[in-house]
């Protein structure tokens, strides 16, 4: 299967201040996978029940967000690694840094090695 791109026009502002129009490729026609779906497949590819992994998928949804409110990394193998990353305003002092000086807080997914190395098969073919 291929992945499937459109063209979209776009106004940018090149160096000199003068905007130009630019060309992008974007990915499109993508569908959702939600986890009932994702767990009958993953239920044939192995011994464990759609319900089992649905469960344990439901499971790690919940579990994620407390491991990293206390301050845990989460890595998932070969999936990639989630993270939180913190914004703050600046401040003239070490002691003027509080915690109301947090503007955002998000969190991050870094692509592990096999989900990188799977991607690099990707093939493209153009939405007509």
């Amino acid at each position: 299967m291929a992945i499937k791109y459109k063209v979209i026009q776009q106004e940018v502002m090149t160096k000199t201040g003068e905007k130009q129009l630019r060309y992008y490729a974007r990915a499109c026609d993508r569908s959702r996978m939600d986890l009932e779906a994702i767990s009958k497949i993953i239920s044939r590819r192995s011994t464990l029940s759609p319900g089992d992994i649905q469960h344990v998928l439901t499971a790690l949804t919940e579990l994620v967000p407390e491991l990293l409110i206390n301050n845990q990394t989460v890595r998932l193998g070969e999936l990639g690694t989630i993270s939180l990353h913190l914004r703050s305003q600046g401040a003239d002092s070490h002691q003027a840094v509080t915690s109301r000086s947090i503007t955002d807080l998000r969190a991050a997914f870094r692509v592990g090695k096999k989900l990188k190395q799977g991607l690099t098969e990707a093939r493209f073919v153009k939405k007509k």
